[in-house]
Formats: C-alpha cells, sequence, structure tokens
C-alpha cells in the first residue's frame, strides 16, 4: 500500500507542482491579478488583486529563472545556493510576499533534486507565511499532503488533505482514492468507505468505469466487517471489470 501512496503522490492527475514566475515577465511592474474568467478552485476564496514583486526582488528571481538561468537548465545545485544566497539577504526580497516566493521556488528546486524533506520544509514556510494569499495556502496544502505521503508521515499527510478538501470545490478521483487509503491505514473504515463509495458513483455518473482499486479497498473492509454478501458482489465487479483477475 505505502508503494501505492508514493506512486500516486508522484503521478496523481492533479499534482501541484508551485507555479514559476513567469520568465518573460517584467516583474519589477507586474501585479498578479485572478483572471475575470477563471474558475474558481476553493471556496470562499474571493476574486482580488494580488500581492507584487518589487524589483529589485524580480530582478534576483529574474537571474535564477529565466531562459538559460539555473533552473532553467536544471542546474539544481547552482539554482539552490543562488536562491539561498537571496534568502539571506532580506534587503533583496523583503517583504513576506516576496519571502513566500523565494521558498516557493526552493522548495521547487528542493524537490527537483530528490530532497523530499528539504522541500516540504520549504513548503511549509510558504503554507505559514505572512504574505502567502489563501488560495496559495490551500494549493500548498494539498502539496505537503503529497509529500508526507511520501516520507511516509501519514497522520501529516491526512491533516493537509482534509484542509484542502474542505475548502476544494472539485475533489478528482486520484484524491478520492488517496483519501480512502489513507483514512483505511488509520482503520478510519467508515471514512474510507464513505470517500471509495464517492470516488464510484462519480466515476459511474461521468459513464467511466471506476478504479479497481476502489472497489478492492471496499473488499478489504467488508471482509473485516464480515459482511460477506458485499464481498460476494464486488467479487463479481471486479471478474467483469478485469476477467484476467483470478477470485
Amino acid at each position: 500500500m505505502i508503494n501505492n501512496f508514493r506512486l500516486l503522490a508522484l503521478f496523481g492527475a492533479f499534482f501541484l507542482m508551485p507555479s514559476m514566475l513567469p520568465a518573460d515577465s517584467n516583474l519589477a511592474s507586474s501585479v498578479f491579478a485572478t483572471e475575470k474568467n477563471e474558475v474558481p478552485s476553493y471556496r470562499d476564496v474571493k476574486t482580488r488583486k494580488r500581492a507584487s514583486v518589487g524589483k529589485t526582488c524580480a530582478e534576483a528571481l529574474d537571474i535564477v529563472q529565466r531562459e538559460g538561468g539555473p533552473i532553467d537548465s536544471e542546474l539544481w545545485a547552482e539554482a539552490k545556493s543562488m536562491l539561498n544566497d537571496i534568502e539571506r539577504r532580506p534587503r533583496v526580497c523583503a517583504s513576506d510576499y516576496e519571502q513566500s516566493q523565494v521558498w516557493n521556488m526552493l522548495g521547487y528546486v528542493y524537490y527537483s533534486m530528490n530532497d523530499v524533506t528539504g522541500a516540504s520544509g520549504y513548503y511549509r514556510n510558504v503554507l505559514e507565511g505572512g504574505g502567502t494569499p489563501p488560495e496559495t495556502k490551500l494549493d500548498m496544502s494539498y502539496m505537503l499532503a503529497q509529500l508526507y505521503v511520501m516520507q511516509d508521515e501519514y497522520a501529516l499527510a491526512v491533516e493537509q488533505f482534509e484542509i484542502w478538501m474542505d475548502a476544494v470545490i472539485v475533489v478528482g478521483t486520484e484524491q478520492r482514492l488517496m483519501m480512502a487509503q489513507l483514512y483505511h491505514l488509520f482503520g478510519r473504515e467508515d471514512e474510507a468507505l464513505e470517500m471509495a463509495n464517492l470516488g464510484i458513483a462519480e466515476s459511474e455518473a461521468k459513464d467511466v468505469v471506476p478504479k479497481d482499486d476502489f472497489w478492492k479497498l471496499q473488499l478489504s473492509i467488508y471482509f473485516q466487517k464480515k459482511n460477506y454478501q458485499k464481498v460476494k458482489s464486488l467479487i463479481e465487479k471486479l471478474g467483469e471489470n478485469d476477467p484476467d483477475w483470478v477470485y
């Protein structure tokens, strides 16, 4: 099950690597605003103008991420060194919002260097930073949930997933499955079944065959509950969906 968690964390359909600042934009004068036609991702997050990055900070970050820069060239160690230097010089990126941009980029670099612990530390800084917009905090909760799964920190993963799910408008199939598996891992069987049932119902409403993993999870739980009528029904479904399976 743990390997399956890691696979979902790495290749989930909604994996949110942090958005990098545009390499070709004039950050010194830009103000990031929610687009008028943008479909909101979260409940209770109002459309508003976002904080801007000042000229000094923008120029420093642009060197790291522009075309031919260390991030663009995948020179991760050099990018890490440059960003750490920016982080140590508070006058360069002085505002809370600017600091969150530096941490966001550092998280991306650490993740790219396969340092999941380092990446989660910087994303936690973004999550808890005073200059981070509410919707970005929620994106960070989702990101951290997946990183915590990769570190076998399942309790922390559940905590962040629940924060994210309480605010999000649409929860995808991969997220339903991840949460069902995590709840099952902690013995929260009723919640695991509820999440699996929702995942199956939402798939069937779209005329999509539900993932076998939902039914296998239900099968495990109903075996534990000694509900053998449900077990029989699920075995039949699994056999219909994949004739190669032997039950």
